[in-house]
């Protein structure tokens, strides 16, 4: 047969297969296909973002859980709904479910993908950073799709060009960058890929003569079935076969009925198939109205009417995305997009009439151009069905979602493009036409290369998303939620807040702004915002039960905040009225009921509590321990056994009977100091944490008794960390790490660690250490601050006391530390306290008070001798000399420091103590030596303790500067004042010292000493203006 001419733009005579174009044509579909993939490829990098996390993370999709170590769990997939089993830590009714959305092809290919390429330790949080291998099969997927695109149109219309402007439109184009770079996009892409796979077979199986036809329509009736388990658009296929039939029959290609038949027949019985798998495995079909919120679907309560004309609105908007994809967003929820009350406003009249006029077009195309009208009836058709107009959807609007009909928008805008190059086959192309081509197709590439780029990481997708659709209450939740996980707590708190201006009822937004100002530490704003909710309930959203389980879980949040507040009375009414409630998470609200008395040692208590969790959610192995502990606490035997023997029943109970046995051995071994007792218990430990290695409790015992066994600090803070991994909320393991972290110095990371702590057990305890550690940091309005919230509690330890005295001491407020130290010697029970005895006396110096200070350190004495202290105190004895050189005392400070001298070598054995003490001496005896009048022997003193203290103490250098000074050796005196301006850099007067000891030098004594009356040192060190203060004396004398 001979070949006719093909016009471009009609349908090939299917009969012939000589009609269709092959070899060179098949280097333009791998031109395109390398185009797509360079395009994509800098996304391989990207994090998981948004929904990527949710529908793959196992720390919040329960059905990724088993699929990480056990690659046949990924099979299981297929028995689930969609959202069926994320956000677990939400109550049942709160979650996302009831859409019917079954896509267990899509999750089946991230479980795989999750248990080949990611860390199987469940104890470690899900990586984001980690997405490589999702983001390879977006990427590979959208070639496929690219090539089976030109593939298609170069069997359905025969012209190469045509192919290879279509397929490079649909690789360059930026509104599927949601369905390429978004792992979360896959499922729109299988389907598009079902679809122009299924349209190549459906060809191919009415061209094929006898018995050839049956391997081209099994293909087609497994192609659909598989792409419907991927998503349910894979439908469409049967919608644009028909289509395509349409075209071929008004171009002339006759089909025999018998053929239609068996090929519509096996599609229909495939989805028939595919609607008894869903209908068995979801046990429904249609979608619940109560399934989707206001937030995703803005259109999901409006009448059908209504629904429907602003739905020609959003294909206009879609038609306008196509045309001038310039500002694109992840998300559209409420309130970026309106409602339009009627179908004559602007918007809905306009889409109307658009979507009419690209219908009437396409219809009338279909056979004069029939790529023309096949491309645009299937877009508008495609889109039609994403447009919420058929049914509601669970989202209002979605750049992937026009995924598939942009197949049909490239189709249509390629033959507009091929118009514009020239129609005859052999022609040279316009070279102005090439030129606006070209453009036209780079200015596609290059906007769909910056929107990749937004979805690098979730902050720079919702930051973009913003910008373009700053009304959408969502866009500003994901952003606070964001800068809240970045601990930015002011910018969560701004666009959360703003969230709420734009939905006012949108209450996980407003329970999320009351979480963060808890963590915040906040906690009046958080109280005040959960209460605001409990008070707006009284109108359900999703239904009664949703209502109430709401109020459960604020109660349950409040809770957490007066508990934090200390108000624990009040947490505890809070959780009492959850309980009441009667719903399914009654065992959420008696767990924590349980936990907050437990904390009280409150066990007796706590047991009907339990029993009531227990009661309502089954054995639960969490209650079941609980349980198990308060009886060993109230030392009930009976029912110790009774609740241990119902744990070690449960799956997850017997690792957890296993580390209760052997925590119980470890406390009665440190009571019984029975080290041997410790070593077995840490070897049941090891035994349970081999059943389950995502418990707590031995790691926190781990790190226990790396402290207490062989003092190695670093190594148990990393046992802390991998029990906080698991439970980042246990009490026990928080206070330990955080007195371990200020063992080591690391002040910063105990305060921290324990303002987590102060969120889930505030009380003495706490409060105190993270009085310490800002002492340790030098901050006095922390410390103020958790001297009245012990107050609230009782009383302000002492310990606390002396440091914040201390404090006030080392920034140069003596008067605020004694007054600290006064209110406490009020107490009798602190009468015989030596520390506080001291500290008075110290601060009493400091204030030149030296009778006072003489008197202080004289009951400490006392308060030695009546406690029969048989070691002497040798810095008793060196403060009573400072004392009595205060006085002008000078003989008995020289025999309190002779005293002190003879008694130094009984600390041979302690040698860095010994030297320490050595240094106080010697800087004592420099100090008496200039009160003496003799400035050389000071200057020799000091000089040996510089010495020895290899050149690290500003006090010794200070007394040096002056001796000096007082032998009239300003030289030595600069050269001296130098160098320990260069050793002690942030002591900032010691260049005010060099500038008046130069201006001395050089016969200014008057600017001299106005340089030093003058001085105000900033660097915190109490000794500088004395310092200058004495060395201007000196000058003077």
């Amino acid at each position: 047969m001979t070949p006719q001419k093909i016009q471009i733009g009609t349908p090939l005579d299917s009969s012939d297969a000589s009609h269709t174009p092959t070899g060179g044509h098949w280097l333009g579909a791998l031109f395109a296909a390398a185009v797509a993939l360079a395009l994509y490829l800098p996304t391989v990098s990207h994090q998981l973002v948004y929904d990527d996390v949710f529908l793959i993370s196992p720390d919040l999709n329960d059905s990724m859980v088993p699929v990480v170590t056990d690659i046949n769990a990924a099979f299981d997939l297929f028995n689930q709904e969609y959202w069926a089993n994320i956000n677990q830590d939400r109550p049942e009714t709160l979650r996302t479910k009831g859409q019917a959305l079954y896509r267990p092809l899509t999750v089946f290919l991230w479980g795989i993908t999750l248990n080949q390429f990611h860390d199987h330790d469940l104890s470690k949080p899900f990586d984001v950073t980690r997405g490589a291998a999702y983001h390879w099969i977006n990427v590979i997927v959208n070639m496929l799709v690219v090539l089976l695109l030109h593939r298609l149109v170069l069997r359905l219309f025969g012209s190469g060009r045509l192919a290879l402007l279509a397929a490079l439109i649909y690789a360059l184009h930026p509104l599927h960058s949601e369905a390429v770079a978004y792992v979360a996009g896959l499922s729109d892409q299988l389907a598009a890929l079902t679809v122009v796979a299924g349209v190549l077979l459906f060809e191919r199986a009415t061209r094929a003569g006898g018995g050839s036809r049956l391997i081209p329509t099994v293909a087609l009736t497994l192609t659909l079935f598989i792409g419907l388990l991927a998503k349910e658009s894979a439908v469409l296929l049967l919608a644009v076969c028909a289509l395509t039939d349409v075209m071929w029959w008004l171009g002339g290609r006759a089909v025999g009925l018998g053929r239609r038949l068996a090929i519509y027949g096996s599609m229909l019985v495939a989805l028939g198939a595919h609607i008894w798998l869903r209908y068995l495995t979801m046990g429904y079909l249609q979608p619940s109205s109560s399934a989707i919120s206001r937030l995703d679907n803005v259109l999901i309560d409006v009448p059908t009417t209504e629904r429907v004309f602003n739905s020609l609105k959003l294909l206009a908007k879609y038609v306008w995305l196509v045309l001038w994809p310039k500002d694109l967003s992840i998300d559209y929820s409420f309130s970026a997009i309106t409602v339009s009350p009627h179908w004559t406003d602007p918007e809905p009249l306009a889409g109307t009439i658009l979507v009419a006029a690209m219908l009437i077009l396409g219809l009338a195309k279909l056979r004069r151009s029939p790529a023309l009208g096949w491309g645009l009836l299937m877009f508008t058709g495609c889109a039609i069905f994403t447009s919420n107009m058929i049914m509601p959807i669970g989202t209002v609007f979605a750049e992937r979602l026009m995924y598939l009909p942009t197949l049909g928008a490239a189709v249509a805008l390629a033959v507009v493009c091929d118009r514009l190059l020239g129609t005859a086959r052999n022609a040279r192309p316009n070279p102005l036409a090439l030129v606006l081509v070209v453009v036209a197709l780079g200015a596609l590439g290059q906007r769909t290369y910056t929107r990749n780029q937004d979805f690098k990481d979730s902050l720079t997708l919702f930051k973009t998303a913003e910008a373009v659709t700053p009304k959408s209450a969502r866009v500003q939740f994901q952003l606070g939620n964001i800068y809240a996980q970045l601990k930015l707590f002011d910018q969560a708190v701004q666009h959360l807040e703003r969230s709420l201006e734009l939905d006012p009822k949108f209450i996980i937004g407003a329970i999320r702004l009351g979480e963060v100002y808890l963590t915040d530490r906040n906690f009046d704003k958080a109280e005040q915002t959960f209460s605001r909710i409990l008070k707006s309930i009284d109108i359900p959203s999703n239904g009664p039960e949703a209502a109430m389980t709401v109020k459960a879980l604020v109660l349950r949040r409040r809770a957490d905040t007066l508990r934090a507040k200390g108000d624990l009375d009040a947490a505890q009414r809070d959780l009492e009225a959850a309980m009441s409630l009667g719903l399914d998470d009654t065992a959420r609200s008696a767990k924590q009921l349980a936990y907050l008395l437990h904390g009280q040692d409150r066990y007796e208590e706590s047991i009907p509590i339990i029993q009531r969790g227990l009661q309502s959610k089954g054995e639960d192995a969490t209650l079941l321990l609980m349980l198990t502990r308060a009886a060993a606490a109230v030392q009930d035997e009976q029912a110790y056994a009774a609740a241990l023997a119902r744990l070690e029943d449960t799956e997850q109970g017997r690792a957890l009977a296993l580390s209760l046995r052997a925590e119980l051995l470890y406390e009665q071994s440190v009571t019984n100091t029975n080290a041997d007792g410790r070593d077995r218990a840490m070897a049941m430990f090891d035994d349970s944490l081999a059943l389950n290695d995502r418990q707590v409790t031995p790691y926190y015992y781990r790190g226990r008794y790396m402290v207490e066994r062989t003092h190695a600090y670093y190594d148990a803070i990393i046992q802390y960390d991998n029990a906080l991994e698991r439970d980042p909320e246990h009490g026990p393991t928080l206070l330990y790490k955080a007195m371990v972290q200020l063992q080591v110095n690391d002040a910063e990371g105990a305060l921290e660690t324990l303002k987590r702590l102060e969120l889930i057990n505030p009380g003495v305890v706490v409060f105190s250490l993270m009085s310490e550690a800002y002492f340790k940091l030098g901050d006095l309005s922390g410390q103020e601050e958790m001297k009245r919230r012990l107050e609230e509690l009782g009383k302000e330890p002492l310990v606390m006391a002396l440091n914040r005295a201390k404090s006030f001491l080392e920034a140069g407020q003596p008067e605020r530390a004694m007054e600290i130290l006064e209110a406490e010697l009020l107490d009798p029970d602190n009468a015989q306290n030596q520390l506080l005895q001291r500290s008075a006396g110290l601060v009493q110096l400091e204030l030149k008070q030296c009778d006072a200070a003489l008197a202080s350190f004289e009951r400490q004495e006392l308060s030695l001798a009546v406690q029969l202290e048989l070691e002497p105190d040798l810095y008793l004895a060196i403060n009573k000399a400072r004392a009595l050189m205060c006085l002008d005392r000078l003989d008995e400070a020289a025999a309190q420091l002779d005293l002190t001298e003879a008694t130094l070598e009984s600390l041979s054995d302690r040698p860095g103590e010994q030297t320490n003490l050595r240094v106080s001496l010697l800087r004592r005896r420099a100090e008496l030596a200039l009160l003496a009048g003799d400035p050389q022997r000071a200057s020799d003193l000091a000089a040996e303790g510089i010495e020895l203290t290899q050149r690290r103490h500003p006090g010794l250098f200070d007394i040096s500067i002056e001796a000096y000074v007082a032998q009239g050796d300003l030289e030595a005196a600069v050269l001296r004042t130098r160098e320990a301006s260069t050793l002690f850099f942030g002591l900032d007067h010691y260049p005010v010292v060099l500038e008046a000891l130069d201006a001395a030098v050089a016969g200014d004594t008057s600017g001299a000493l106005t340089t030093l009356a003058a001085a105000e040192p900033q660097a915190g060190y109490r000794n500088g203006k004395p310092t200058c203060e004495r060395i201007a004396g000196r000058l003077r004398g």
